[in-house]
């Protein structure tokens, strides 16, 4: 079944950016020197006529820590701040939702260097199911340009090998079995600057209520008048389970 991908990218609440950041592709090693990234994503749905919009920040230091700013831009006019530090000092990694004022702690105990996402080679990853398109630039940047393509949809990603690999523009297109696209999203970077990022990004708050995964995510929703009815399926009782065991024990598998 396709996935419909503005009603992922409306109901996502704090969802997918906790996924991403438990699971993380994006912090980056601490070889990667320090820089900020401004984006914007847009989503569009062909046959409903219906667009959505996010603006954010991404941050990474030079020890490895990254922090991301996704502000969500509903098609009725609602907006969704949600961000996520992730720490190598203080090994842990937290999702804020500051609609609701609740926050969703990992632990994670390791080093920076488990956080990479393929940036060991200058292919960044490139596989015979993901294989290198061409080389160029993108914001004075060098990249390495990959496709996917699996069918019922096509992804085509810019990623630079001297950022820890960081996708700097990506293009999806959903398609029926008849090649005819349905939705698309398509995310750029906007602005790069190189250096230590802003401290603020990496505050976390001390006074927000620590709560599950499923629950972060029913709060999210409900503050914006929707029900999470799948919150309580197979695979947000594994998040909540991973949650409860990471802050059990630490050193378990993540």
């Amino acid at each position: 079944m396709k996935r419909n991908l503005l009603y992922v990218l409306l109901a996502i609440g704090a969802s997918l950016i906790t996924l991403f950041f438990v699971r993380s592709h994006y912090a980056q090693s601490a070889s990667v020197p320090a820089f900020t990234v401004q984006y914007t994503e847009r989503a569009v749905n062909y046959t409903t006529n219906k667009t959505i919009y996010k603006t954010g920040t991404f941050a990474h230091r030079s020890d490895g820590s990254a922090a991301r700013v996704d502000i969500n831009h509903g098609p009725t006019g609602e907006i969704n701040v949600n961000r996520v530090i992730a720490s190598v000092p203080q090994q842990r990694r937290t999702v804020v939702a500051d609609a609701v004022n609740v926050k969703t702690t990992f632990p994670w105990k390791g080093n920076a260097s488990q956080l990479q996402y393929n940036a060991s080679d200058a292919t960044c990853g490139a596989t015979a199911e993901e294989p290198v398109l061409g080389y160029g630039e993108f914001l004075g940047i060098k990249v390495v340009k990959l496709v996917r393509d699996s069918g019922d949809r096509r992804l085509e990603s810019w990623r630079a090998p001297s950022l820890g690999c960081y996708v700097l523009w990506h293009h999806i297109d959903f398609r029926k079995d008849d090649g005819t696209v349905t939705d698309y999203s398509e995310w750029a970077a906007t602005g790069i600057v190189m250096g230590e990022p802003n401290a603020e990004l990496f505050q976390e708050p001390q006074d927000y209520k620590e709560v599950k995964p499923s629950e972060m995510e029913q709060a999210v929703r409900a503050h914006f008048g929707k029900e999470c009815t799948e919150c309580s399926n197979a695979k947000w009782k594994a998040q909540d389970d991973l949650y409860q065991r990471l802050r059990t024990s630490p050193d378990s598998t993540q």
